[in-house]
């Protein structure tokens, strides 16, 4: 159900990677050739997106989530899902105008958003 103005702004290049920390979590980084009709092809995908790919991240009840907020981690806007207990579910972040990041567990996401940092930084 990923909107169709979303899937025509993704490049090919794409990860699906699993990040072995407390335990091994899985992580999508995804790249993008419009930023500004990725991220409301995001916001719109929101009611639907724990449906679609979120049995990659361990979520099989959709039925306990809530809406998306606004949250911040090490200077980046992330888009967090919540259950109705405050657990977060899945979130997401552009850490760069072309780079969209998918997990599930906010320690996941600076740990990969680390690792992008350094990469590019040995280019």
């Amino acid at each position: 159900q990923i909107p169709g103005q979303l899937v025509r702004s993704f490049e090919n290049r794409y990860m699906l990677g699993i990040y072995s920390y407390d335990t091994n979590e899985p992580f999508i980084i995804l790249t993008t050739n419009d930023f500004a009709t990725s991220y409301s092809g995001m916001l719109a995908w929101e009611k639907n997106i724990a449906s679609d790919i979120g049995p990659i991240f361990g979520i099989n009840n959709t039925a306990s989530t809530t809406v998306f907020s606004d949250e911040a981690l090490q200077n980046k806007d992330l888009r967090v899902l919540k259950n109705t207990n405050g657990k977060t579910m899945l979130l997401y972040s552009f850490i760069d105008k072309n780079t969209l990041i998918i997990t599930s567990r906010e320690n996941i996401l600076s740990a990969v958003v680390g690792k992008y940092i350094i990469s590019k930084q040995t280019r």
